[in-house]
């Protein structure tokens, strides 16, 4: 208590000017410290929720203001970042109402539904559901970032034998460089039609965002599907021939130093081939015997005679013939007669016959089939791809300094609000200390010298007070400053003047 009113008179003792600065410089160190101190109690800003509907970014923002919580929207309004101590208890809060709803209402239509509306309605309702339910679930899927799902359903009609089914069309929005693989799609397509009655896999339709098709859009009957479908054979079996070898000359040679390209031939024929094979030796089935009055008596016999049908059939899609073709790149050293200048060195003969066996080995080569492969050494032109690695090493050093800053501002806010709190601390007391001139902190003359204590002694006459003569040496000093100037400059001169005074002091 007594050091804030040293300061509170110290400070009212400033002149007006260094008043203000004092005022702005406690304001400016504590609203850092404000600032640092908000991760370490909660305060800071985080996501709540991102990528939200226009809709659902309007419930969430209506609920919020009503509670009084405090957010903030970016990213167009589809993000919003509420206080970090309060984002998982709101997230609960949300979902027990039902926050945020996603792209389409679900199944919960059906439960709004109101008693006695017509057969008509209800179907809507019902497949807005349906349509809904698909929508939320496509959207959880990795690499889709929005949905649509549309649903037509053929109409019931007494007059008509069969229909055509029904039919679906969604649209995808997908997220950057994460494009949907066959896999994918195909799994997508199941999806849909096992969710729908009556749904056939043949009328799914999938668009992205650019509006390509994905899936869809062609019958799997007839002369042009079996060409879409032989054509992506073909794609699939030369990407996974290309991948193969080219992971395996990777992990021998190093990145970049080889390049795959694989050609498959296809057999585009279905082929039906019916085998009839008749066994001679069967059971008899009947006898006849001839007389004749002139020849010995013959006989007849039949004989059943089975037969073995075999009928193969043959898809297309068979393999007729490879043709592979690989470059490899030579290596790269130092010159020796130049230090720091790269030197091209070819493959040697043996370095080339063993890289042809082992694709020979990893592609399935087949002589029988006639089979050709071209495997080349070929110097690379690598500036881009050294471009390309130094841009990529540039990334890694800038994310680990990211990395680094975000260690540092976790681990720094509480660790950097306690140095400030002492920093604001120090240099607002160095700072009222060096303007102050007030006798607050002045020292009492070190001129006086102590009364005389006359010393009492039992059965003795008292002794003469030895004399207290004043120190010159302070005299000069005193009147100067306070009394840690005075220490500073004579502290012998100070004890002697202590000890003195506490000799003197009645006991």
């Amino acid at each position: 208590m007594d050091f804030i009113n040293r300061l509170k008179d110290a400070f009212l003792a400033l002149p007006y000017g260094r008043k203000i600065g004092a005022l702005v410089l406690a304001l400016v160190a504590f609203g850092a410290v404000y600032y640092l101190s908000l991760p370490m109690r909660g305060l800071d800003m985080v996501p709540l929720y991102g990528r939200l509907s226009t809709e659902d970014a309007g419930s969430v923002v209506d609920k919020l203001t009503n509670d009084g919580v405090r957010f903030r929207l970016s990213n167009g309004g589809r993000t919003i970042s509420v206080p970090s101590r309060q984002v998982y208890s709101l997230r609960l809060k949300l979902s027990q109402q039902g926050l945020p709803k996603g792209e389409g209402e679900g199944l919960e239509i059906l439960d709004q539904s109101p008693l006695g509306v017509s057969d008509f309605t209800q179907k809507v309702h019902y497949q807005r559901a349906l349509q809904g339910e698909l929508t939320q679930t496509i959207s959880a899927m990795d690499g889709v970032e929005n949905a649509r799902v549309h649903l037509v359903f053929p109409e019931d009609s007494p007059f008509l034998d069969a229909t055509d089914g029904a039919r679906a069309s969604v649209v995808l929005t997908l997220r950057q460089n994460t494009p949907l693989d066959r896999r994918q799609i195909s799994g997508l397509v199941h999806l849909v039609s096992g969710a729908v009655k009556g749904l056939k896999s043949e009328n799914v339709s999938i668009l992205d965002n650019e509006g390509r098709l994905l899936a869809g859009g062609r019958s799997d009957t007839g002369v042009y599907g079996r060409g879409n479908e032989l054509l992506d054979l073909q794609r699939e079996a030369e990407h996974y021939l290309e991948e193969k070898t080219s992971t395996l000359l990777e992990t021998l040679l190093g990145p970049g130093r080889a390049i795959v390209r694989v050609r498959v031939e296809m057999d585009d024929r279905v082929v039906k081939e019916q085998t009839n094979t008749y066994d001679a030796g069967g059971p008899l089935r009947s006898e006849q015997q001839t007389a004749a009055p002139s020849s010995e008596p013959s006989f007849v016999k039949n004989y059943e005679v089975g037969s073995t049908v075999r009928e193969i059939v043959a898809s297309p899609g068979a393999v007729k013939k490879l043709y592979v073709s690989v470059a490899v790149d030579g290596t790269t050293k130092d010159d020796p007669q130049k230090p720091g200048t790269p030197l091209y060195t070819p493959r040697t003969p043996d370095e080339m016959s063993s890289i042809e066996a082992l694709v020979r080995q990893a592609v399935g080569f087949s002589e029988d089939r006639e089979d050709q492969m071209e495997v080349k050494n070929i110097a690379f032109d690598t500036t881009h791809r050294n471009e390309i690695q130094a841009e990529r090493l540039q990334g890694e050093e800038a994310l680990k300094k990211d990395r680094t800053r975000q260690m540092l501002s976790t681990l720094g806010g509480p660790i950097g609000s306690a140095l400030a709190i002492v920093t604001v601390v120090f240099l607002f007391y160095k700072f009222l200390k060096s303007g102050s001139s007030s006798p607050v902190l002045e020292a009492p003359s070190l001129t006086q010298t102590a009364p005389d204590v006359p010393a009492v002694s039992m059965g003795t006459t008292p002794s003469p007070a030895p004399e207290r003569t004043p120190v010159p040496a302070l005299a000069s000093t005193a009147g100067e400053g306070n009394l840690l100037d005075a220490a500073r400059k004579n502290p012998a001169g100070v004890a002697r003047l202590m000890q003195q005074q506490f000799l003197a002091r009645p006991s």
